[in-house]
């Protein structure tokens, strides 16, 4: 029977550690279009409006 070898490797270190768009955080990258920028506004507002319903809806029974 032929014999396996097992070779182990310890893990090598990160070359470089460059900052990220995930490490500063409430930053918009610059090279994000305007309308992605629009998106998320919009998409902020409409939770907002829904989160308004709901407050009106619960406050009301009350």
């Amino acid at each position: 029977m032929a014999k396996i070898k097992i070779e182990v490797r310890k893990p090598q270190p990160v070359a470089s550690k460059q900052a990220t768009a995930m490490d500063v955080p409430g930053r918009v990258v610059p090279g994000v279009p305007a309308f992605f920028r629009v998106l998320l506004v919009l998409t902020y507002a409409c939770s907002a409006l829904a989160l308004w319903f709901v407050f009106q809806r619960f406050s009301l029974r009350s």
